[in-house]
């Protein structure tokens, strides 16, 4: 079993528990590959498999996730270095203290312990353990805003004419 699996699992119950311990409930956002702002077609979607399946698919979404769940008070991790001179870097930890959700949401059951999102967040806000950041205006000291992150890769179909097109899919 590769360990991104384990791990997966690992904080899948992690945050499980974390929700049933806050009463806080968990909320859950599906990645959106898009073509130009519109959902891929049946044939588009084909074609991203085959890319995203291929030996260099690491590279196309750089390990993006196809499902987040998140909830307030989870305990995060980056991933990636984001400003190393500021201390936003691979192994930077810190704890969810707000979500800010696109305004086209619907929270209609907030009672129940698992809430999927039609829209990505527009922001988390994380707080930072150590962070050489300055303060951000309206912000607690140490508390950062991360926004969802889009990774473009390319993709090769063929029309309903028998050509072969190349789209960008974000």
């Amino acid at each position: 079993m590769p360990h991104h699996a384990v791990r997966h699992v690992w904080n899948d119950t992690a945050l499980q528990k974390h929700g049933k311990e806050t009463k806080c409930f968990v909320l859950e956002c599906h990645a959106e590959d898009m073509i130009k702002g519109q959902p891929l077609t049946l044939a588009e979607c084909y074609a991203a498999l085959l890319c995203l399946q291929g030996a260099d698919s690491k590279q196309h979404k750089q390990d993006l996730p196809n499902i987040m769940r998140i909830a307030f008070g989870m305990k995060v991790m980056v991933t990636q270095n984001v400003k190393t001179d500021l201390d936003i870097a691979n192994g930077a930890q810190g704890t969810i203290v707000d979500i800010w959700l696109d305004l086209n949401e619907l929270l209609l059951a907030l009672q129940q312990p698992l809430i999927k999102l039609k829209y990505l967040p527009v922001c988390i806000l994380m707080k930072l353990e150590w962070t050489r950041t300055s303060r951000l205006k309206d912000l607690e000291e140490s508390v950062i805003p991360v926004k969802p992150t889009y990774k473009p890769y390319r993709i090769s179909c063929q029309t309903n004419e028998g050509t072969i097109v190349t789209h960008t899919v974000r």
